[in-house]
C-alpha cells in the first residue's frame, strides 16, 4: 500500500525535474580561433575580454548557439568581434574572450563590453575608445603616447606607469580614472558632467563645456584651465 501511495509522488518529482532541466542554458564550450596579424581590437558586443601580451591566440567561450551567432575577422590590421548579420541585437548568456597578442595599438568598444589586462602593454603609441557603457580595464602600460576617449558613460581606469604625452578626452557623463598613469604634457577636455583623473608633470591643458570634473596629481609647471559652465579643475596633491 505504501509504495502504491509513493509511486505518484515519484511521478510528479521526476516531471518537476524534467521541467526545470528543460529551461538550463546550454553547456558552454571554447572555441579556438585562428586569429592573426592585427595590432588593434573593436569589441562591438557585450562580452568580457582578457587581453594577454604575447604570440597571437584567441579563444571564445559561451553557449553552442552564442558561439554561432559570433564573428571574429581581421580587416587592415584590426581584429573585430561582432554578431553576424542575423545574430542576437542582445546577449542573453554570458561571453568570455582570451586574446593573446604580441603589440597592441588601439582598443575600441563600441557597446557595454569589457576589457581587462594584467599584462604589462608595451607600444610607441596606444589609443583606447569606449563608445556606449563599456569598460576599459588595463593594470600595466608601458607608451609614449596615449589617447583615451569616452563617448557616453564608459570608464577607463587602473592604467599605470609614465608616458611623454597624454591626451584625454570625455563627451558624456563617463570616467577616465588614472591617477597613477602620469604624463609630462597632459590634454583633458570633457563635454558634459563626465570625469578625469591623471598625473602631469610638465603641462597641463584643461576645457570644460558643463559640469565636468578634472583632478590632476603632480605639479605642472605650465597650467592652462578654460570652463564654460559649472566644471572644476582641482590638484589632489
Amino acid at each position: 500500500m505504501k509504495q502504491l501511495l509513493l509511486l505518484p509522488f515519484i511521478m510528479l518529482m521526476l516531471g518537476v525535474g524534467a521541467y526545470a532541466n528543460s529551461g538550463l542554458p546550454d553547456q558552454f564550450s571554447t572555441e579556438h580561433r585562428n586569429l592573426k596579424s592585427f595590432s588593434a581590437i573593436s569589441l562591438q558586443i557585450p562580452a568580457e575580454v582578457n587581453l594577454i601580451c604575447g604570440d597571437f591566440s584567441f579563444s571564445i567561450s559561451s553557449s553552442e548557439e552564442m558561439l554561432g551567432k559570433i564573428v571574429t575577422e581581421v580587416h587592415n590590421g584590426e581584429l573585430v568581434i561582432r554578431f553576424s548579420k542575423n545574430g542576437y541585437d542582445q546577449v542573453t548568456e554570458p561571453v568570455n574572450i582570451e586574446i593573446s597578442m604580441p603589440r597592441v595599438l588601439a582598443v575600441e568598444i563600441n557597446g557595454s563590453g569589457s576589457i581587462q589586462s594584467q599584462s604589462e602593454l608595451s607600444s610607441a603609441s596606444l589609443s583606447l575608445e569606449i563608445n556606449g557603457s563599456g569598460n576599459i580595464n588595463l593594470s600595466g602600460l608601458k607608451t609614449e603616447t596615449l589617447s583615451a576617449t569616452v563617448n557616453g558613460s564608459g570608464t577607463i581606469q587602473n592604467l599605470k606607469g609614465t608616458t611623454n604625452s597624454l591626451n584625454l578626452q570625455v563627451n558624456g557623463n563617463g570616467e577616465i580614472n588614472i591617477p597613477d598613469l602620469t604624463g609630462k604634457t597632459v590634454e583633458t577636455s570633457i563635454t558634459g558632467s563626465g570625469k578625469i583623473c591623471t598625473g602631469a608633470t610638465e603641462s597641463l591643458h584643461a576645457e570644460i563645456a558643463g559640469s565636468g570634473d578634472v583632478r590632476y596629481a603632480g605639479s605642472p609647471l605650465k597650467k592652462n584651465v578654460e570652463i564654460v559652465g559649472t566644471g572644476t579643475v582641482t590638484a589632489m596633491n
